[in-house]
């Protein structure tokens, strides 16, 4: 457990450097996820229609309602990797990923 939340705080805290053009549905199931891995299933009222953002948030804590929260940290960290690995992900830290592949070219050609 105690690993398991080590690893979901490194996660977060990647989740801060994804691209502004990472999609809205995606942002928002790792809200739903981070809401439920740190305070577990929804406890407020839903927002009215008035505040769409607000309640858009609520209906992506309210869709993962019932997991646990170890569930949720593993979730929230698969989707974190998922888009990590995207081309928007790549196209923002073209630095890091060249850097990356000659490592990996020269690793795999001694």
């Amino acid at each position: 457990m105690a690993l398991e939340q080590e690893e979901f705080k490194e996660y977060a805290e990647k989740a801060k450097s994804l691209p502004p053009a990472t999609k809205d549905a995606d942002k928002l199931v790792l809200y739903g996820l981070f809401k439920q891995s740190t305070l577990g299933s929804v406890n407020t009222n839903r927002p009215g229609m008035f505040s769409p953002t607000e309640r858009a948030k609520w209906d992506a804590w309210k869709a993962v309602e019932g997991k646990s929260k170890e569930e949720a940290m593993t979730e929230y960290i698969a989707k974190v990797k998922q888009l990590m690995e995207g081309d928007e992900y790549r196209l923002e830290h073209p630095l890091l990923f060249r850097t990356t592949d000659l490592v990996w070219r020269s690793f795999i050609s001694t």
